[in-house]
């Protein structure tokens, strides 16, 4: 039987940073699943489940420790906090963000027969990686990826002399993880995205039992071809502390 939404999020996404860490306070039940603690000399909550489940839990959390440096829980639950409750977790929320991911094969689109995978360890790479580091920066300066990017292979489509869209991924056990999706300006408008995201992941998943991502949630562009290729939404998140947030799109 599959794994349900909120587990794959929390078995991929949060279990392995608190790997290694002993909790303050741990809970895990068919409906909601927290984590407290210190993560790099700051208090964590990390909470995802049923809204109902999840309140209780914020409940208990209030009541029992001291409070939380940074909280991330399901975007939906600041709205339905009481005042105090919600100003003990906050006041400020933001940073939201949403988990994406797929076991099995998308449905092909036109263009994805022109998807190529250039290994970072390869001469290919090396050739190239000026040129895709480009591409990814003009398209998509705030991406992570950029930061190590020399750690990452690559998906590419070239077009004329040039590359018009990029991809990379990482190995994470038997798993893909994507991130640095970019169009060069220049050739937007035409499908690369969406055919480079469902070339990928088919490729990815010939080896892999399972290709996910993650997204700021103010990236409504991104949301829409997502849901238009037909990966699972496994959560959405948002974040809570006492200092105001600064969303990247503001800089962007």
């Amino acid at each position: 039987m599959p794994k349900k939404n909120n587990s794959v999020f929390w078995d991929v996404e949060v279990a392995p940073r608190w790997a290694g860490i002993e909790p303050v306070y741990q809970f895990d039940s068919s409906e909601v699943q927290v984590m407290l603690g210190y993560i790099d000399g700051q208090k964590s909550l990390d909470i995802f489940g049923e809204d109902a489940a999840v309140i209780d839990q914020l409940a208990y959390v209030k009541a029992s420790f001291d409070r939380p440096d940074l909280s991330t829980m399901p975007k939906s639950i600041p709205a339905l906090l009481d005042e105090e409750t919600r100003d003990y977790f906050g006041p400020s929320f933001g940073w939201d963000w949403d988990f994406y991911y797929t076991e099995t094969s998308l449905r092909d689109v036109d263009g994805t027969e022109n998807v190529e995978l250039l290994d970072c360890k390869s001469s290919l790479f090396q050739r190239y990686s000026h040129e895709i580091y480009d591409a990814l920066r003009q398209a998509n300066p705030i991406s992570d990826a950029l930061e190590h990017f020399e750690e990452l292979s690559w998906f590419i489509i070239r077009e004329d002399s040039g590359i018009a869209c990029v991809l990379g991924f990482e190995k994470d056990g038997d798993k893909a993880y994507l991130h640095g999706l970019g169009t060069n300006p220049a050739y937007r408008g035409r499908g690369y995205a969406q055919a480079i995201m469902v070339g990928a992941t088919n490729q990815l998943l010939h080896t892999n039992t399972m290709v996910y991502f993650s997204m700021w949630g103010w990236n409504s562009a991104a949301r829409q071809l997502y849901s238009k290729i037909g990966v699972q939404h496994g959560a959405e998140l948002t974040h809570g502390r006492r200092e105001p947030f600064t969303e990247l799109n503001a800089q962007w």
